[in-house]
């Protein structure tokens, strides 16, 4: 049996609040890894400075790699390759 799971929309990775799965569209996506795939970004929030994000591609022809990236002091670091 699988398990429906809402995602949240959102445009702009920087702007995801609290933990949890999120959506980001691939037009007009801001602080994505790329803005040519869809993402799904999973968010974990130890509070408004300390934050991994988690990202996969979704698209029908996603080649590209999962990848992460941290904020640290209020600051966000570059996407890297998983």
């Amino acid at each position: 049996m699988y398990e429906t799971i809402l995602l949240k929309v959102v445009t702009d990775a920087n702007q995801i609040t609290g933990s949890g799965d999120y959506w980001i569209f691939q037009s007009g996506a801001k602080n994505v890894p790329d803005n040519i795939t869809a993402w799904i970004v999973n968010q974990y929030q130890l509070n408004k400075d300390t934050i991994l994000q988690e990202a996969k591609a979704f698209s029908p022809n996603a080649t590209q790699p999962k990848r992460s990236r941290r904020r640290a002091n209020g600051v966000w670091s570059d996407w890297k390759v998983d």
